[in-house]
């Protein structure tokens, strides 16, 4: 439902496209815009969700826009993706990372989130530079240590994403 160009919606009674619809009917919801089609800045999805979902990463409109203008083939889209989730059901949304004192606190408390964060190997070096921040009064974003567990955070995310066959026990 929308004016993606991948899976655009029509109107039922004319099979008009809603992106022509759009352009012939401006609205604030259009920016007043008038154009051959207009294209909504968003992505609107019904979802019946009874499994976890696959990661979704989307750019900031200013990424957007660059992405296309580099390489409009594979970023044929220059809006970003706000996304809103409207729960008919009990359900829950991961969104972002949580500060890096609870990613310690969790690496600490549960060796199974160790275990899919790749271990001793991946976690010691994010666990030390956390540890450095923690002691710290004010967390300096220029910083060695800030800069260093931003990448060991990559490396453990990274591993974490890219597991084949996992056995974790609870």
């Amino acid at each position: 439902m929308g004016t993606h160009p991948d899976g655009p919606a029509q109107l039922k009674k004319c099979s008009t496209r809603l992106s022509t619809y759009l352009a012939k009917h401006p609205s604030p919801l259009t920016n007043n815009n008038s154009a051959k089609n207009i294209h909504l800045p968003f992505i609107m999805k019904v979802m019946s969700i009874r499994t976890t979902l696959s990661l979704q990463v989307h750019p900031t409109k200013e990424q957007a826009r660059e992405l296309h203008e580099n390489d409009p083939v594979n970023y044929p889209d220059r809006n970003h993706k706000p996304e809103l989730a409207y729960a008919l059901t009990r359900f829950e949304l991961l969104c972002g990372f949580r500060p890096a004192r609870e990613i310690l606190k969790n690496l600490q408390t549960f060796p199974s989130f160790r275990l899919l964060f790749g271990g001793d190997t991946k976690t010691k070096p994010l666990e030390d530079c956390i540890m450095k921040m923690k002691n710290s009064d004010t967390v300096n974003q220029d910083s060695p240590e800030y800069n260093y567990s931003r990448q060991y955070l990559e490396s453990c995310f990274r591993f974490m994403m890219t597991l084949t066959n996992v056995h974790v026990s609870f």
